[in-house]
């Protein structure tokens, strides 16, 4: 896959007159390298970087990277031989050691050299251009999101895998409930919030996903919030919403699920949930080539106005998946990108409940020509889930 990818890339930047290309931001780096590296996003310190130079007769991409991060990159491309990885053995965490250790590796680096301005920090771009002042440098970030909107057959089988692991997980937290509803078999307390998000992680671990991202299951009074402090216990009756996103093989899934815990649902919650799925069913109908992202938000919030159904936020309807949990094309007023086939958009139409419960299922779909694929397949999640009884074992 990444020799497909490497490809691809190597032919845009012979476009865009770009000799080399330095990765500085842990997606672009493990899309084109294809190591998927732990938390570095959540840990923005921990630097990393690739030089990939298409044509050469050494190996296109070699990356520098400080142990923690070599280690699990080094047994990556074992199986996956796309680019070579040098471990930086210095006591340090930043960019400028590995820097360093590239003008020593390339110190005749010149010509055009692409760099995504927006995703490179201030001080890792003064310290490139004070290590290769021979260089002149291209902005390299519409090309990259260019491509990465465009995703290959094997990328979208990734997603799809991650996607069934978001369920996966949650499924065998859900199995966990004994004891977590209404009736003679309830008990206060059983169940904590925080015990019943890690049990969602622990069961996409057991999937084989690769890594977690957002993760939260908010409750009770907590409904309409988007995230809440995972601390107290999931009530005897009523709406949960779970949200979780993990990685396989580096390309991710992000899911938001509803429940329902306890034999009633309340009337208007469930007509709000109708309400919910109808919009949603109408973004999807225009999740087909040609469409811009700009107008399936502009139709989903113009139904939305007349029917009197209140969006929990305006400003989108849904985003891109891949590399990132969230990334282009945003289904939003201010992105005109026209969908193609083979992008994959994460649909996330939110609204509120009666009581101003914030209600979203998010599914995920592979646009093709015939229209949406969907890859979050695994169970249908239109509706709440009805927890109605319990597990004496799991």
């Amino acid at each position: 896959m990444q020799a497909s990818i490497q490809s691809r890339l190597a032919g845009a930047m012979r476009e865009q007159g770009m000799r080399s290309l330095l990765l500085a931001d842990p997606e672009n780096f493990g899309y084109v390298a294809g190591p998927m590296l732990p938390y570095v996003k959540q840990t923005p310190d921990r630097a990393v970087l690739a030089l990939f130079e298409p044509g050469t007769d050494e190996a296109a991409c070699t990356c520098w990277l400080y142990p923690d991060l070599a280690q699990p990159a080094e047994a990556q491309l074992a199986k996956e031989p796309s680019a070579v990885c040098v471990a930086v053995a210095e006591d340090a965490v930043g960019a400028d050691c590995l820097i360093r250790r590239l003008k020593e590796s390339r110190p005749d680096l010149d010509g055009v050299v692409g760099v995504d301005f927006s995703q490179t920090a201030a001080s890792v771009f003064d310290a490139l251009r004070a290590a290769f002042p021979g260089c002149s440098f291209k902005d390299a970030g519409p090309m990259l999101r260019g491509l990465r909107l465009v995703k290959l057959p094997e990328e979208i089988d990734r997603i799809e895998m991650a996607c069934r692991q978001v369920d996966t997980g949650i499924i065998g937290a859900i199995n966990h409930m004994e004891g977590a509803h209404s009736g003679s078999a309830y008990r206060k307390g059983f169940y904590t919030v925080p015990e019943f998000i890690e049990r969602v992680r622990i069961h996409a671990y057991e999937g084989g996903t690769s890594m977690s991202g957002n993760m939260a299951a908010v409750a009770g009074e907590a409904i309409g919030a988007n995230y809440m402090p995972q601390r107290g216990f999931l009530p005897s009756e009523g709406l949960c919403r779970i949200e979780y996103a993990c990685c396989h093989g580096g390309y991710w899934g992000v899911t938001a699920r509803m429940i329902h815990i306890g034999e009633d649902m309340d009337p208007r919650v469930r007509s709000a949930c109708a309400d919910n799925l109808s919009l949603k069913m109408l973004a999807l109908d225009m999740l087909r080539p040609g469409v811009a992202c700009s107008d399936i938000h502009g139709a989903v919030v113009k139904e939305a106005a007349k029917r009197g159904i209140p969006l929990s936020s305006a400003s989108g309807i849904g985003h891109g998946v891949g590399r990132g949990e969230i990334e282009g094309p945003y289904l939003a007023a201010d992105d005109p990108t026209v969908l193609c086939e083979n992008m994959v958009i994460a649909l996330d139409v939110s609204t509120l409940g009666p009581e101003g419960e914030l209600l979203r299922s998010i599914d995920i779909y592979a646009v093709e020509k015939d229209g949406p694929r969907l890859l979050s397949w695994h169970r249908n999640w239109d509706m709440p889930y009805m927890i109605t009884g319990f597990r004496s074992a799991h």
